[in-house]
């Protein structure tokens, strides 16, 4: 009986941006070979894990203060040299990957008693064109044989489950290359809070504006191998309620023509289901409980949604956007229905239809002359959002589960957005407060 571990965030929004090159201070040079590390270690150590393919060994890495190696164990890769580039050539993949789902068997099968799925084909593998699927890190019952694998990475059922309880989903890094440089299990990883490297990688992660403080940090990491290179940060943030929110984002880079990194893509997902802070988050850091989101007071609006229909791209010959699962909206709130609020859902309707059709002009009459949102006045939002209608060929528009709050010259609208270019996905709870102007609602601040 095969059980099936998973794990998602319920935000998602991936972004394929132009291959901007970018040099970078402080991060090691595009052209250089081998592993490059930085690894920011607060209160615990930071794991990762190399498989080196020609010794036929796996080893297990914690940054601490120093780098320790906690254990080395025999595997075997691939029967056929070489990275893998297509399905059934018996090659073991090379580059940065992570464990996206762990399958567990109690009967005897060919992947032991344990497998650990890899998630090849990776961003850099799908932009060289390389496909197939099917890579573990798994067990098994026979004798193990080095070079003897279709391109999974096999060890003796005794060592994986000695390897098993840090091949955690989405964190732990398996590094695959060919061969490890000595010198590397001498080196020290650790980035430390605000020194100049530290700088880079946020400012590489374009979070080099955003206070983020040591004790919001979950992980911070840059990853090179070769000319593959991944900057990532996990953080969290509080609201004024504390709430806790949890971010995962990535950079993915490659080298530009000039030999500095240039951004191949980018992910950034949200945790949609916030965490309550038991106690104040800056005393108590780790003391969390989940809380039911509460009935909100009776002044709250509810309004049934529009039935949105978003509109069909035109027929252009480009090639269609990666695909991103979109998950679904949070289960409805429980609230009082009032009747009230019609005015406000016409009117968040002309706003969607408006941006879907690339209207600039009817979706920028929706704005307060006095708009503020990320930095940008009105007019700044009026570039930058005639820039996008230019840039994508299409936009579709998909709102859903609409709650107004709403007071005779203030309202609040949430709602679950669904919003597809040819270029961007992104999927969550978008909220627009408006205030009333002239007589007409307009939007005063706009988040998601």
């Amino acid at each position: 009986m095969i059980k099936r571990f998973t794990h998602f965030l319920t935000i998602a929004s991936i972004v394929i941006l132009g291959l901007i090159s970018i040099a970078y201070g402080g991060l090691p040079p595009s052209n250089t070979p081998g592993i490059q590390l930085y690894l920011y270690v607060d209160h615990s150590p930071t794991p990762f894990i190399i498989v080196e393919k020609a010794t036929q060994k796996l080893m297990l890495f914690e940054q601490g203060e120093s780098l320790s190696l906690i254990n080395t164990w025999s595997c075997a890769t691939g029967e056929t040299p070489g990275t893998k580039s297509e399905s059934g050539d018996t090659k073991t993949p090379e580059g940065i990957y992570f464990i996206t789902e762990i399958f567990q068997d109690n009967e005897i099968t060919v992947f032991g008693s344990r497998a650990f799925h890899l998630n090849y084909p990776n961003i850099f593998d799908e932009y060289a064109g390389h496909n197939g699927d099917g890579i573990f890190i798994h067990g098994t019952n026979k004798t193990l044989i080095p070079y003897s694998s279709n391109g999974c990475i096999t060890l003796n059922n005794r060592d994986l489950e000695q390897l098993a309880p840090y091949l955690a989903v989405d964190t732990v890094p398996v590094i695959i290359v060919e061969i490890m440089e000595e010198q590397l299990k001498q080196q020290n990883f650790a980035l430390s809070y605000g020194d100049s490297t530290f700088n880079t990688i946020m400012e590489t992660l374009g979070l080099a504006n955003q206070p983020i403080k040591p004790e919001q940090i979950e992980k911070l990491n840059f990853l090179k191998v070769g000319s593959q290179a991944m900057a990532w940060i996990r953080y969290d943030e509080y609201d004024a309620n504390s709430l806790q929110y949890k971010y995962d984002k990535q950079v993915f880079l490659t080298p530009s023509p000039a030999k500095n990194w240039r951004t191949l893509y980018s992910t950034h997902k949200q945790d949609m289901i916030p965490d309550l802070l038991a106690i104040h988050p800056k005393k108590y850091k780790n003391t969390l409980v989940k809380e039911a989101l509460a009935a909100p007071p009776p002044e709250v609006v509810v309004a049934p949604p529009p039935k949105v229909v978003a509109a069909p791209p035109p027929k252009v010959a480009a090639a269609p956007p990666a695909e991103v699962v979109m998950v679904p909206p949070l289960p409805k709130r429980a609230i009082a229905t009032i009747t009230k609020g019609g005015e406000i859902i016409d009117f968040v309707e002309k706003w969607r239809k408006s941006w879907a059709q690339k209207d600039m002009k009817t979706y920028m009459s929706c704005y307060s002359n006095n708009f503020r949102s990320s930095g940008l006045n009105k007019n700044g939002w009026r570039q930058k959002k005639t820039y996008l209608s230019q840039k994508y060929q299409y936009i579709q528009v998909g709102i859903d589960n609409i709650v107004v709050e709403r007071t005779n010259k203030k309202a609040k609208v949430s709602f679950f957005q669904k919003y597809k270019s040819d270029r961007y996905q992104t999927s969550g709870t978008k909220t627009l407060q408006l205030v009333m102007e002239d007589g007409k609602w307009m939007i005063e601040k706009e988040y998601m």
